[in-house]
């Protein structure tokens, strides 16, 4: 598995990839934790892209910039149009 890492140094799991040998240990894991999708990365084998490796391939710090609601939709095609 591979998880990227945002600047704010969280790791990122709607941008992993995902092997299929772990699905079983993910599974096990969000049963415990009540589907806090972080809770896993401890205890399996990943590797985490560190944000300075990704800020280097040029992505921006806006690359993980969680859209839930339609205000925070509007905030990031504000930055977007503000960045280009």
């Amino acid at each position: 598995m591979t998880v990227p890492e945002a600047s704010d140094r969280r790791l990122q799991p709607l941008a992993a990839v995902y092997c299929r040998r772990i699905r079983g240990a993910i599974r096990a894991r969000l049963d415990v934790a009540a589907s806090k999708t972080s809770s896993f990365f401890h205890h399996i084998r990943c590797r985490v892209v560190r944000w300075p490796e990704i800020a280097r391939a040029g992505f921006s710090a806006w690359i993980f910039v969680n859209m839930n609601t339609p205000a925070d939709y509007e905030a990031a095609g504000r930055i977007l149009n503000y960045e280009l």
